[in-house]
């Protein structure tokens, strides 16, 4: 079987030059990847970002809230809950 002389208009033309149908279409293929990247890549690096913020959230907190981490000890000892109940 020839693929020169095949009649869907797909294969190898003649010196393994790829024939005008298949050209169009590789081509058309190839554009339609690169716009959808263009689309997703900011939509993937957002996500990436929030991520990391979440993955990373405890050491965070503590940089952020440092302040509110931390409680002094009292000098009065806590109450047991038999004397406040009774």
């Amino acid at each position: 079987m020839n693929n020169a002389s095949s009649s869907d208009g797909m294969g190898v033309g003649p010196a393994g030059a790829p024939k005008p149908a298949a050209a169009h279409f590789y081509r058309a293929v190839w554009r339609w990847h690169f716009y959808a990247g263009l689309f997703v890549v900011p939509f993937m690096a957002m996500l990436s970002l929030t991520g990391i913020i979440y993955l990373f959230k405890p050491q965070l907190d503590w940089l952020r809230y440092r302040d509110r981490m931390y409680i002094a000890p009292e000098s009065t000892p806590a109450v047991r809950a038999q004397k406040r109940l009774g």
